[in-house]
């Protein structure tokens, strides 16, 4: 018997109907033919006993012009008996019973009349297909709300497991004493998302100096700062960054600085206890978790030929729990704003741009530039200072996207190449330029004079060469400092540099500059030093020279200058104390005038041309204990026929020799 809920049932196949006798049926659970009679269905229930249900012929147009049902049932009879077959266990004769029967109950086949379908009929559809969408929807929802709850519980987990993957090296484990919370993992994930946007992607590499930073900062940082706005995020990358500059410039902590290291990091992702490394003489008002150090300060000596190293103590080491701006050499603003970073002498070996980079290698950005993570993270510095240390590699042209940079010092280091145009065309704001002590090379670009906020240009023992550009004298403005010792300018002095009425410090010595000492050098009556000694100069020592009244040093030596020494007008120079212009062709008497400069305590006047004795004003200077000229030279030798003789000499020179002896 095929299904009546699937197909119509044909008039000949009418299903008897027999109720069980003798047994009481609830209502609730029993369906009569009453309750299943439409308006337009007949059935005979006057003989006591169920009959066959008929349903009158249909009339429908519609439902006699439908196609034939898939299963091929004849639709062309008049007389169609529609049912459905349904078990019902109660007893149709004897009415309503009142209570449950426990017996059992004689269960047959009924079938009840089915609906005709009535395509003008849309009430049930619209209800039916309602109540499926509500009943799917609903699904939908309890599911997506289950997979969301999957997902906040077990992606925390999976992604603290990613980032414990990240910081780990091939380096032994280490407990740490950091448990990750879901908190914390979504903290985590944050935090290395947006350092990764903002700074570089290496810190998802690991063994980088970034993703030690970010182990450092994420488990092990004190303040554990906040990362819940822009602002948190930014004050943490401050923080952050100054962290990988640490570990970039101690090559993840091998190679730590002469002071100030962190006590130690060994619980990190790789062993690095560095505090006690080069420290353990230096840090000894260190204690354990104690937050200050001793700071080795480099210096020069009084006689400007070593670097010594001083103690400072009571300074705050770097990753220290105190905030950044207390850390040794971070410049910071009233607002705590990081603008400068000045590590002067603390060993710091490795490439100058790798170290920019963060120690991930030159990264190259979107226009070509070399990446510079301080730059990154600090697009507003003002202060570089990395003086005194073993840096190699060449100048980043990087810097110069430091628009607000004042003072850039680089000076003792073994930086080679030349200077890039961009420091010229975009560090307009720069006072001090130090690239002293280095090997940099090639000309000074003539755009040197578009720095015209310049107060100190030092380029000193470097590889220089070429003409010092006369573009020089545009700097008048503030130009107080500029020293090119040791390179190798050539061709004449600018005159322009007579414009410089500011300049204190004037050292261009050492060099290949020929021609004449500019007259116009009378004009820098602040000068303090005035060095032009060891270059090919020639002529006449200027008589407008005895107008730098401020002097304390006037050194001219080892020329080739000619002529007599200016007389009446040297006495003009009372703040003299270093007068030098040995190693020339001067010639003339000694002038006396030399023993009127009470401030004078070194004249060497040897290996020259002069005639005469030394003047007896100059010897009665000289023999004031710890006053005069205690330092006096002159050509004084041989003994039996000195060209200069001399009683009050400290050394005598013999110029057939060029042999300086010490007199007894």
């Amino acid at each position: 018997m095929v299904d009546s809920t699937q197909r119509p049932v044909s008039q000949k196949d009418a299903i008897d109907l027999e109720a069980t006798n003798g047994q009481q049926q609830d209502r609730s659970m029993c369906i009569t033919p009453h309750d299943v009679i439409s308006d337009s269905k007949e059935i005979d229930v006057d003989s006591g006993e169920v009959g066959k249900v008929k349903a009158r012929p249909t009339t429908n147009t519609y439902e006699q012009e439908v196609p034939p049902h898939k299963y091929n049932h004849n639709h062309n009879k008049s007389d169609v008996e529609l049912a459905i077959a349904r078990a019902v266990p109660c007893d149709g004769n004897k009415g309503v019973g009142l209570l449950y029967s426990s017996k059992k109950m004689n269960i047959k086949q009924v079938a009840i009349p089915a609906f005709e379908y009535d395509p003008n009929d849309n009430h049930n559809k619209s209800f039916c297909r309602r109540y499926a969408m509500i009943v799917g929807a609903c699904g939908i929802l309890g599911i997506a709300l289950i997979v969301l709850l999957a997902l906040l519980v077990f992606l925390p987990k999976a992604e603290s497991g990613d980032a414990a993957s990240i910081y780990q090296t091939d380096t032994p484990s280490v407990t740490k004493t950091h448990i990750a919370s879901p908190t914390n993992s979504i903290r985590d994930t944050v935090v290395i998302d947006y350092l990764a946007q903002e700074l570089s992607p290496k810190i998802l590499v690991k063994g980088t100096s970034y993703s030690m930073a970010a182990d450092w900062i994420l488990h092990h940082d004190l303040q554990q700062l906040d990362a819940d706005t822009d602002r948190d995020l930014k004050l943490l990358m401050q923080r952050y960054a100054l962290a990988v500059f640490y570990f970039t410039s101690t090559q993840n902590g091998s190679t730590p600085w002469r002071s100030c290291n962190p006590l130690s990091l060994s619980s990190l992702e790789g062993p690095l206890s560095v505090a006690g490394a080069n420290n353990t003489a230096t840090d000894n008002d260190a204690t354990e978790n104690s937050n200050t150090c001793t700071f080795l300060e480099t210096t020069r000596s009084p006689d400007g030929f070593l670097i010594v190293h001083n103690e400072v103590r009571g300074n705050i080491r770097w990753l220290s729990s105190l905030h950044e701006c207390e850390w040794q050499g971070v410049v910071c603003t009233e607002t705590n704003e990081v603008r400068g970073i000045d590590v002067v002498g603390q060993g710091i070996q490795g490439n100058l741009g790798r170290l920019l980079a963060g120690g991930a290698g030159p990264e190259v950005d979107e226009d070509n530039s070399v990446s510079n993570m301080l730059l990154r993270a600090f697009p507003f510095l003002q202060v570089i200072g990395l003086s005194y240390n073993d840096l190699t590699g060449t100048l980043p042209p990087s810097f110069a996207g430091f628009a607000d940079l004042i003072q850039l010092e680089l000076h003792g280091n073994s930086l080679s190449g030349e200077i890039p145009i961009s420091f010229f065309d975009k560090l307009t704001s720069l006072q001090l330029l130090n690239l002293g002590q280095n090997r940099l090379s090639g000309r000074l670009d003539t755009k040197i004079g578009q720095l015209t906020e310049l107060r100190g240009l030092h380029l000193h023992q470097n590889n220089f060469r070429g003409q010092f550009p006369t573009e020089i004298g545009k700097l008048s403005s503030f130009l107080n400092h500029s020293s090119i010792v040791g390179n190798e300018f050539s061709g004449p002095l600018p005159t322009e540099i007579g414009r410089l009425t500011r300049l204190i410090d004037f050292q261009y010595s050492s060099n290949l500059f020929t021609g004449t000492i500019p007259t116009e050098y009378g004009e820098l009556t602040s000068i303090d030093i005035f060095r032009l000694d060891d270059n090919q100069l020639s002529g006449t020592i200027p008589v407008e020279l005895c107008n730098l009244t401020s002097s304390r040093a006037i050194t001219l030596e080892r020329n080739a200058l000619t002529g007599p020494l200016p007389t009446t007008e040297l006495s003009q120079l009372q703040l003299l104390v270093r007068f030098q212009v040995n190693n020339n062709q001067l010639t003339g008497p000694i002038p006396s005038q030399l023993g009127e400069l009470s401030s004078l305590r070194l004249a060497w006047l040897h290996l020259n041309q002069f005639t005469g004795e030394m003047p007896n004003k100059v010897c009665e200077a000289a023999s004031i204990p710890n006053t005069g000229v205690n330092f006096l030279q002159a050509d004084c030798s041989p003994i039996d026929n000195p060209p200069n003789p001399c009683r009050c000499c400290s050394a005598c020179c013999d110029r057939s020799t060029g042999i300086c002896s010490a007199v007894r």
